[in-house]
């Protein structure tokens, strides 16, 4: 059950997410909760308030009881454990649905229950996180604007906030954060994420790879496992060798090309490997 963090910035926002793939089972999945409430605590300002975005989606044309029913009355009805202080209900019209919307302030101590609701409703349900009270979290919300296929949330991140979706993929998860400037630049290069980590290894060791890159892409056969926590780190005619992100200290190993996994050899953490190529190279030379 691999479970990574990563970090990028992707057209206008500012994106933080953590992957988790094989994820088979309730011990699973509570570990993967466990380490997403840990992201959100190490992510998130503590002074922020906590509030989760409800979702209420109808196909156009909407009857006369959906549109007397709105948000809140639908929300309480099918989820009576959503409780908090409840902020006005927004709607959002194209051609084909009708959104209504709105924000509720819940605790803190009642985060990972949410995480949970939001997995298994991820087209209701959302998480934010902000500085601002629920009367400016509305403001923000009457300007959100969409598409045909419905309302786009993710702007709201630029309003000083944390903006949280959840993803799930049969076996696969990502949960996304939008985050503003602020704590994007904050956890830059920290212990926090991987992706930070794996690469800053690599500039420690960077003129090992001037002229080399580095491909996320998988073989065919791996990506029908479902393998995609490997990073490849070169080649030669018969073998590559990968680095294993979802591991703190990055396990490496070499495989034979177009083979199953069953024929990788651990070859040494990355930072061993590196700094046994770096002395390699440095022999050769002489």
């Amino acid at each position: 059950m691999p479970i990574w963090t990563s970090r990028f910035h992707e057209h206008k926002y500012n994106l933080i997410c953590l992957h988790g793939t094989r994820i088979f089972d309730r011990k699973d999945k509570d570990e993967y909760m466990r380490q997403a409430k840990r992201l959100i605590e190490n992510l998130v300002p503590s002074h922020y308030y906590c509030y989760i975005l409800c979702i209420v989606s109808y196909e156009s044309p909407i009857s006369r009881v959906q549109q007397y029913r709105k948000l809140w009355s639908v929300v309480q009805s099918e989820f009576a454990c959503v409780e908090g202080e409840k902020g006005r209900e927004h709607k959002f019209q194209s051609n084909n649905t009708c959104e209504f919307y709105g924000v509720m302030k819940i605790k803190q101590t009642d985060i990972k229950q949410f995480l949970y609701l939001q997995e298994e409703y991820p087209s209701q349900f959302r998480m934010i996180f902000s500085e601002h009270d629920i009367e400016k979290i509305d403001e923000v919300l009457n300007q959100v604007e969409g598409n045909e296929e419905g309302a786009d949330f993710s702007s709201i991140s630029y309003n000083q906030s944390v903006y949280i979706e959840v993803e799930s993929y049969e076996c696969d998860y990502d949960l996304t954060f939008y985050v503003n400037d602020e704590i994007y630049q904050s956890i830059k290069n920290t212990p926090l994420i991987d992706s930070d980590r794996f690469v800053e290894l690599l500039q420690n060791h960077f003129h090992l790879y001037i002229g080399a890159a580095l491909s996320m892409d998988l073989p065919r056969q791996w990506k029908e496992d479902s393998i995609d926590n490997w990073i490849f780190m070169d080649e030669n005619e018969r073998e590559v060798t990968v680095a294993n992100i979802a591991e703190h200290h990055f396990p490496c190993f070499k495989l034979r090309k177009f083979d199953d996994f069953s024929s990788r050899r651990f070859i040494g953490n990355l930072g061993v490997c590196l700094q046994n190529r770096m002395l390699r190279s440095s022999f050769d030379q002489d």
